[in-house]
C-alpha cells in the first residue's frame, strides 16, 4: 500500500468473493461530480452570482475576526491537502487511501446548502468572503431566496477536504480504540462506537463555530435544540444524523479496508492499469459513496424543517441574509415555522428586491 506521509489507521482486512463494486460506486459519483460542476457553472454564470452584503445590523468585531481566522487557516489546510494529493500521485505507484479520501470529499461540496432545500434554517455569517450561494441551481430546489445565503468560499476550500477527512479519521481512531479495548467487538457494534464518536467530535467543534457566530440553525425544533431561542443553538437531532451519516459513515468506510488498502467502494480498482484511469475511478467510486450518505443525511434534515419553530428574536441582518421576513427580496416570504405553509418560488406577487443592504436580490 503506498503511503501518504501521514498516519492512519491500521488496515483492518475484510475477506469475501472478490468483485468490482468500484465501477457502480464510480458511476454514482460521476454523477454527482457532473452535477457539482452544472450547478457552479450555473451559479458562476448567472446574475445571481453577488455578493450577500452584511446589512442593517454591524457584525461584532470578534466574529469579522474569527471569520478571517477560520478563511486563513482553511485556505492553508486545503492547499496542504491537495499538495498531498498531487504528491501521492506523482511519487507513488498510486494514490494513497488518504489521497482518496480527501478527493473524494471534496466532490460533496455542492451538497452544503441542501438542508435549505424546503425552509431556510441554516445560514453563514455575510462577514465571510461570498459571492452568495449556488443553492437555487440545484435540480427541483424550493426555497426562495436562495442565492442570498453567503456561502464562505475561503471557508469552503479546508471545511470538507480537511476538516470533515480529519474527524472522519478521529472515527477511525476510535474505532481502533474500541478494537484495541474490546478485542471481540462485532462490525456493527464497531461501526456504532465509531458514529456515536463522530456525534461528540461534532457537537464539540460545532459548539465553537456557533459560539463564534460564524453560522446559525437559525431555525430548529426547540424540543430537540441545545441554548434554544438562540443564534448559537444546536438542534440535536442534526449532530446525530449528522455524527452518523456524515463522519461517522464515513470514517467507518476509512477504517475498514481491505489487504489492498481499498475502502469497501473501490473493490476491484486494481483491476484498472491506468495510473490516472485508477486514481480517478478511486476517487469517484468513493465520492459516490460519501455523497449517498450525505444526501441521506440532508434530506432527512431538510425535511426536518417542517416542524421547525420560529428563529430567534436576536437573529441579526448578518445571519438571516435576506433570506426571509421584511427585509427579504420577496418580501412575501415570512421567516418560517411549523405553522407557516412552504412557500413555493413562484407563489405571491414578485415584489421589487428590497434586500437587507437596501439593495436587494435578484429572486430566484
Amino acid at each position: 500500500m503506498a503511503k501518504s506521509g501521514v498516519t492512519s489507521p491500521s488496515i483492518v482486512p475484510i475477506e469475501g468473493t472478490p468483485s468490482r463494486p468500484v465501477v457502480w460506486w464510480a458511476c454514482i459519483g460521476v454523477l454527482f461530480f457532473a452535477l457539482q460542476l452544472y450547478v457552479w457553472v450555473a451559479w458562476v454564470t448567472s446574475d445571481l452570482f453577488t455578493p450577500t452584503l452584511v446589512g442593517d445590523s454591524a457584525v461584532p468585531a470578534f466574529v469579522v475576526g474569527f471569520a478571517r481566522f477560520w478563511e486563513l487557516v482553511a485556505v492553508l489546510l486545503g492547499l496542504g491537502a491537495l499538495g498531498l494529493i498531487i504528491k501521492s500521485y506523482v511519487k507513488d505507484a498510486r494514490l494513497s487511501a488518504l489521497a482518496v479520501f480527501i478527493a473524494a470529499w471534496g466532490t460533496t461540496i455542492w451538497q452544503d446548502p441542501f438542508i435549505n432545500y424546503l425552509r431556510p434554517m441554516f445560514s453563514y455569517s455575510a462577514a465571510f468572503f461570498n459571492y452568495g450561494s449556488w443553492a437555487p441551481f440545484i435540480p427541483g430546489w424550493i426555497s426562495p431566496n436562495a442565492s442570498a445565503m453567503p456561502e464562505p468560499l475561503f471557508m469552503l476550500v479546508g471545511m470538507y477536504t480537511v476538516f470533515c477527512v480529519f474527524f472522519s479519521l478521529c472515527v477511525c481512531w476510535s474505532m481502533r480504540w474500541a478494537k484495541n479495548r474490546w478485542p471481540t467487538i462485532g462490525v456493527l457494534q464497531l461501526i456504532l462506537v465509531g458514529c456515536l464518536a463522530g456525534v461528540i467530535y461534532d457537537l464539540i467543534l460545532e459548539f465553537f463555530w456557533l459560539r463564534m457566530q460564524l453560522y446559525s440553525y437559525i431555525g430548529a425544533i426547540h424540543e430537540a435544540t441545545l441554548f434554544a431561542d438562540n443564534i448559537w443553538q444546536m438542534p440535536l437531532y442534526n449532530h446525530l444524523v449528522w455524527g452518523f451519516l456524515g463522519i461517522g459513515v464515513a470514517g467507518s468506510l476509512f477504517y475498514f479496508r481491505d489487504d489492498k488498502g481499498h475502502m469497501f467502494a473501490e473493490r476491484g480498482a486494481e483491476t484498472f492499469t491506468s495510473k490516472t484511469g485508477n486514481a480517478f475511478m478511486r476517487i469517484f467510486a468513493v465520492g459516490g459513496f460519501i455523497n449517498v450518505s450525505f444526501l441521506t443525511y440532508s434530506v432527512i434534515i431538510a425535511i426536518s424543517v417542517l416542524w421547525n419553530d420560529p428563529y430567534p428574536e436576536t437573529s441579526p441582518s448578518w445571519l438571516i441574509n435576506g433570506l426571509c421576513g421584511p427585509n427579504s427580496a420577496y418580501v412575501e416570504v415570512p421567516c418560517p415555522t411549523h405553522e407557516t405553509p412552504i412557500p413555493m418560488p413562484n407563489s405571491g406577487p414578485a415584489l421589487p428586491a428590497t434586500g437587507p443592504d437596501g439593495s436587494g436580490y435578484p429572486f430566484q
